[in-house]
């Protein structure tokens, strides 16, 4: 996927503040001005790749569970993907996460399931505003 990153990275400051860019995204701006640059988009890009494809994968019904499979709702293949992003962030994403919401880290610890909800909607609303799924 094509992504302007400075337009993304300065709206992200504009919006949330320096100290809440992650580290790898410091480091591409830094980069503008040396011969990094091309390594550390690649790095940007895959990681957006990576979020990305997690956060828009859907369950398919193909049957693979007999009888009894009955295609997840919406809903329930959204639960599941914020699951798998809870399971897989970068620690970078996850600190960024915690400063943007005022969330304590130790929440990081426990699994998404024992989550309060209104720290899955936080969970929710930092890909579709930040990362801008």
């Amino acid at each position: 996927m094509f992504m302007d990153w400075v337009d993304f990275i300065l709206d992200n400051i504009s919006t949330y503040g320096i100290k809440n860019i992650t580290p790898l995204e410091k480091k591409y701006l830094d980069s503008l001005q040396s011969d990094d640059n091309k390594e550390i988009l690649n790095q940007l890009n895959i990681r957006y790749d990576f979020y990305e494809s997690m956060y828009n994968a859907k369950i398919e019904d193909d049957n693979i569970f007999g009888e009894l499979w009955k295609k997840p709702s919406e809903e329930e293949n959204m639960e599941y993907n914020l699951y798998s992003l809870w399971e897989n962030i970068e620690e970078e994403d996850a600190t960024n996460f915690m400063n943007i919401f005022n969330i304590p880290a130790i929440f990081m610890n426990f699994s998404y399931d024992d989550l309060r909800t209104s720290i899955k909607a936080k969970f929710k609303k930092y890909w579709t505003d930040y990362y801008k799924f």
